[in-house]
Order: structure tokens, then sequence, then C-alpha cells
């Protein structure tokens, strides 16, 4: 897990709300930077994080319930609907890379270049770790702390949805 009282302002509570699941390690963030920080390579928001539980992944991706269309709300609850998020960028959640052991996050950026394949994501029911990563497309948001305000919004409806969810299981 990644040191906890050294994170970014804007990120900190997601980050800790994320670690309180099941199965689920961050091993970076950064809220992302208009100037791109220290290094000018993190202009995006990001949270990096191992999941080793297929429920637990289906709740983190019910974010994308935020951009159904008109047609596809009508099947979600009316309580539902207004919890879901108002976000200014559009966010996902990608699978980055397969490791049959866990590894830091400077490990993890020497090798960007392994992809997370489907492949790769069944073998690693048996015996490995699939990377994640909570950030928004580049294309959706012009300046990091334009969206700022995206990550409480994230944090309020995966609190609201995890309750919510917990009654189910």
């Amino acid at each position: 897990m990644e040191e906890l009282e050294d994170l970014d302002e804007k990120v900190k509570n997601l980050v800790f709300f994320l670690n309180t699941l099941p199965t689920v390690k961050t091993i970076g963030s950064c809220q992302g930077h208009d100037d791109g920080g220290e290094t000018g390579e993190y202009y995006h928001p990001f949270i990096t994080f191992y999941c080793k539980n297929n429920k637990v992944m289906s709740f983190l991706a019910s974010l994308d319930s935020a951009y159904l269309d008109e047609n596809e709300l009508s099947d979600i609850c009316l309580d539902c609907r207004k919890h879901l998020p108002h976000l200014q960028a559009k966010w996902a959640i990608y699978a980055n890379w397969v490791t049959d052991k866990k590894v830091t996050i400077e490990e993890y950026k020497a090798n960007k270049h392994s992809k997370f394949t489907l492949k790769g994501h069944k073998a690693n029911k048996q015996k490995g770790y699939v990377i994640f990563s909570l950030k928004p497309r580049s294309c959706s948001f012009v300046k990091a702390s334009d969206i700022w305000d995206d990550l409480k919004e994230i944090l309020k409806y995966y609190i609201w949805e995890w309750k919510r969810v917990q009654k189910n299981w």
C-alpha cells in the first residue's frame, strides 16, 4: 500500500476509501497538476491499485453508470439515479498490467510496455494480480484542476453504492 501520509490532498479521501475495500490496495496516486508537477509528467489525476475480488471490481466499475443515456437510465431505480455522480471528465477503470507478484509503483512504471490482456486476466485468477487505474480520459478535460471536484463526486457515489451493494452480498 502506498504511504498514505504522502498523498496529494485532492485524491487522499478517495485513496483512503479504496483501501478499505476487500482485496483493494493502492500502489500509487496523483491528483494531477496543471503544470505536470515536478517531473512534468503528471497532468492527469489517477489512482493505481490491485484488486483480486471480482465483486469489488464490478462495484468499482459501476462508475460507468454516470454515463448512461436516458433510455439506459430508465432501467435503474429512481433512488440510484439520484446518487449518480455528476462528473466533468469521462472517468474509467483501466486494467493495466498482469503480474504474478505484488510490485511497487516504481516497478510498475518501469514495465508499462507489459499491457493487460484478456488471456492474462484469465490466468490471473489462479496466480496473479491485475493492476488497475482509475483515471479520466485525457481528451475529456483540459487541466487537472478543472476536474478535482470529480474526485469528491466519485467518492460520494462509491460510499453510497458500497452501502447499497453490501446488502445484496
